[in-house]
């Protein structure tokens, strides 16, 4: 019984092993030029949008007020521990003065 071997022709494949780095480099350089060309469309999505309307996202943001971030935490910390005291007196007082306030008006 006669074998090929190894470097006998009739167990070449259709791609080489040059071409199977070929093909998977090709796959490489298409996934990045879609996700550049994503980008792309992004970016110009963001220049679609009037310099008015990003002036007056600006100005909202900017007039939103600062968030003391240490606070949030110190209160969630004393919420999960459940050491925050809620006082009822003083909740009820500003829900009735928030309560006439709206009611003026």
């Amino acid at each position: 019984m006669n074998k090929p071997g190894p470097s006998s022709s009739k167990n070449a494949s259709p791609r080489s092993k040059s071409g199977v780095v070929t093909a998977f480099q090709a796959k490489r350089r298409k996934r990045a030029e879609a996700a550049k060309a994503e980008q792309r469309n992004a970016s110009t999505a963001r220049t679609d949008i009037p310099e008015q309307t990003l002036k007056d996202l600006r100005d909202t943001i900017d007039q939103l007020p600062e968030i003391n971030a240490t606070r949030v935490v110190q209160l969630h910390q004393r919420i999960v521990a459940e050491e925050y005291v809620i006082d009822l007196e003083r909740l009820t007082d500003k829900l009735l003065a928030l309560e006439s306030t709206l009611n003026k008006e």
